[in-house]
């Protein structure tokens, strides 16, 4: 149905709301992965592969420091893969698969469950520093921050 209240009106309110809200964070993750090796090709969980755009927005709202591009730990031996997991790290070194936090606003919407993902990211992050968890060793490629 249109509006039909007078242009003054419409004004009034929308001074009175302020600007309409940002969408909510939509996580974004990088195409398929996969590790080759005597067993075959085994498909990986997508939601360890952050997108470099998902993972600096996540950088931004949980303060970390920066992000690190790090070799996927789950292969070796027989098995390879190229896949890159992003990690945020912060200032003391806490460092945590972008990826994962990034899953938490996959299962808890923004715009159903207000600030529940990101409560969610920081209990995981305090969990992380109380464990000393930092970024993984890395196979002779090492880590790169983006």
């Amino acid at each position: 149905m249109p509006d039909t209240r007078p242009q003054w009106l419409i004004d009034l309110w929308a001074a009175i709301e302020g600007p309409p809200p940002p969408p909510p964070f939509a996580p974004t993750f990088e195409e398929q992965h996969y590790v080759v090796g005597l067993g075959g090709v085994v498909a990986l969980n997508i939601q360890y592969f952050a997108t470099k755009e998902c993972a600096n927005t996540l950088m931004a709202k949980l303060t970390a420091d920066h992000v690190a591009l790090v070799d996927y730990q789950g292969s070796g031996g027989t098995e390879h893969s190229d896949a890159k997991e992003r990690w945020l790290v912060w200032a003391d070194g806490t460092a945590v698969n972008a990826g994962i936090l990034a899953g938490f606003y996959v299962r808890n919407p923004e715009n159903l469950y207000p600030h529940l993902a990101e409560n969610q990211c920081l209990r995981a992050v305090q969990l992380a520093r109380a464990a000393g968890q930092k970024l993984p060793v890395t196979g002779p490629q090492g880590t790169g921050a983006l």
